[in-house]
């Protein structure tokens, strides 16, 4: 006997399109560092990092004034996956930035206040990149790649890293690590990551579109009602039919014994049977699966001298209800509200100390709350625990349209942000 599937149509009135890719210059043609001198420079602020949380703050603090250089190891954006989904609170950091008009028209039907977008996160940095390029403060260093920092008896740092030009240094008032979850910033301060409870990875492929999906916009969730296994679908920005595949943490090595048209083969069978079809139709043609090795954690504290954390590198996230892109961008937003001011004010040490302890008095309770809600969101609460309810009364609530509703209702702190977050600056 098969297991059984839950179909969860979650947010069929999401409009799953790409952030506009807006006229950008290839890396090798960025100006000349105007007030770089032999192989040192100085800025008030160096971002490692050019994902969302480091461009958001890059483009936020240049477009007040403030000299800040932006250091990423990768040469392009173009790595094969990032995260895609933008909840209705990262569209409105985006929003606050004035960055609206990034997200491709028609923008989302405002009767129906769950919309979600499906980016293309390279898109998007790039387009990110390109605002703040519009600011002579602001600087953009890729194919660089940080090696270790030392703190100055004033409260600064000096940075250094290998560029395509040569070793070099970087001189700031405040080093910021946007770099991920895998941090160097956060490794070379010893700020300790402290994990959270997780039990599985996922599994990522790329299929070619069903012609049934082109039109639509809609988010798949599917359960067995006898193993602990689960995967998502929807339709991606590029045209393409996205793949989830939860499987218990560790034993994709394991897994990788078999053929991988078997694995396939095990997502089918979690699916309604159209989409089963589909997958086992094109099972030949999907992309290399894709681990992503879940991680959820965060800092008790997330600054050291001279040294402020903000996005994965200070709390990953769990890819569960996409909130990655959306807490990184929410991070920049409060990191501007309090830096802005203290460094207008002349900076120093001490200033910028009571910000950033400020920025992280301020985040740590949303992401506390989100990362809580992304754990329980992984587990089927009791009641759904039982495979005889799972198995007969699930259906029955599908029908009546009420699982979407409990899935939605859930997540509303996840889609809309557990806090308030403005921008003042």
């Amino acid at each position: 006997m098969q297991p059984w599937s839950i179909d969860i149509r979650l947010f069929r009135q999401s409009c799953s399109k790409a952030i506009v890719p807006f006229p950008h210059r290839a890396f090798g043609g960025i100006r000349a560092l105007a007030r770089a001198a032999g192989r040192s420079m100085l800025a008030r602020i160096v971002i490692v990092g050019a994902g969302p949380t480091g461009t958001a703050l890059s483009y936020l603090l240049a477009r007040r004034g403030i000299e800040v250089v932006l250091l990423e190891r990768e040469a392009d954006f173009d790595r094969l996956f990032r995260g895609e989904g933008m909840m209705p609170c990262g569209i409105d950091a985006l929003a606050q930035m004035g960055l609206r008009p990034f997200l491709v028209q028609p923008e989302p039907d405002r009767e129906r206040p769950n919309c979600v977008r499906i980016v293309s996160q390279p898109h998007l940095l790039r387009a990110l990149v390109e605002e703040a390029r519009r600011f002579p403060s602001f600087r953009f260093e890729p194919g660089t790649t940080v090696r270790d920092f030392s703190p100055q008896a004033d409260g600064g740092v000096v940075v250094r890293a290998d560029t395509r030009a040569g070793p070099r240094e970087f001189g700031a008032d405040l080093l910021i690590g946007a770099d991920g979850r895998s941090s160097v910033v956060r490794k070379r301060a010893s700020i300790p990551l402290e994990p959270q409870p997780l039990g599985y990875d996922v599994v990522w492929w790329s299929l070619p579109l069903p012609s049934w999906l082109r039109a639509e916009a809609v988010f798949y969730a599917f359960a067995s009602s006898s193993t602990t296994e689960a995967a998502g679908a929807y339709p991606s920005w590029d045209g393409r039919l996205r793949l989830g595949w939860l499987i218990p943490k560790g034993t994709y090595r394991s897994r990788r014994t078999q053929p991988p048209e078997t694995w396939l083969d095990a997502v089918a069978d979690l699916m309604t049977p159209d989409l089963g079809e589909h997958i086992r139709r094109h099972r030949e043609e999907p992309s290399s699966p894709l681990l992503f090795d879940v991680q959820m954690a965060r800092c008790s504290s997330w600054s050291a001298p001279g040294v402020l954390l903000l996005g994965d590198a200070a709390h990953p996230m769990s890819p569960i209800r996409a909130q990655g892109i959306n807490m990184g961008l929410r991070d920049a937003l409060v990191a501007a509200n309090h830096l802005v001011p203290a460094i207008q004010a002349g900076g120093g040490r001490t200033r910028l100390e009571a910000a950033t302890r400020r920025i992280e008095e301020e985040r740590m309770p949303e992401i506390a709350r989100s990362q809580e809600l992304q754990v329980a969101s992984s587990k089927p609460p009791p009641p759904l625990r039982s495979p005889a309810v799972r198995r007969f009364v699930l259906p029955v609530l599908g029908r009546l349209g009420l699982t979407r509703r409990i899935w939605l209702h859930g997540e509303r702190p996840l889609r809309y942000g557990a806090v308030p977050v403005r921008l003042t600056v």
